[in-house]
């Protein structure tokens, strides 16, 4: 299993070894920027795209869940009460 896998490869001209080092460091500043931003929108589209697809739409039991609070503590103590 690779952990690490070129995406991209690029030409980079340099008349010293402290220029060459400045354009890396660049490159990779740049190369991050990007995959930070797409994690980011990717992130906030999660909700709308992906999790809407994998949840189901009711339970198991074809009954909606009540995720009202109040009703449930309501319903768990007159259920108790039985």
């Amino acid at each position: 299993m690779q952990s690490a896998q070129p995406i991209e490869s690029q030409d980079i001209a340099f008349n010293s070894e402290q220029e060459l080092g400045e354009k890396i460091s660049k490159s990779i500043s740049e190369s991050e920027q990007k995959l930070q931003t797409s994690l980011g929108l990717m992130y906030l589209n999660m909700n709308e795209e992906t999790l809407k697809s994998v949840r189901r739409v009711l339970p198991i039991s074809k009954v909606k869940m009540e995720w009202n609070l109040n009703a449930v503590k309501l319903n768990s103590s007159l259920n108790a009460k039985k």
